[in-house]
């Protein structure tokens, strides 16, 4: 399946920095560029170690995860 990227979207996905820091407003697509990196770490580094920085455990479980989890379904990749 094909994904659009908007403009600063690119910009970060097209930018091959060791360590991104993204400081974005509401609805710069934050959650697409997470889910994206993701999958492309866990498909070209099967076995590395990785993780989720957030400000609480609260706040990774009801914004990160369920962002993420509905990208990689809609593209093909589901739970179990």
């Amino acid at each position: 399946m094909k994904q659009y990227f908007n403009d600063p979207q690119q910009e970060v996905m097209y930018t091959a920095a060791k360590d991104s820091v993204i400081v974005g407003g509401r609805g710069i697509g934050k959650g697409l560029i997470h889910a994206a990196w993701n999958l492309r770490n866990m498909q070209r580094m099967p076995g590395s170690d990785g993780g989720f920085v957030s400000a609480n455990t609260k706040r990774c479980l009801t914004n990160t995860l369920p962002s993420m989890l509905q990208h990689w379904e809609r593209w093909g990749f589901h739970r179990e």
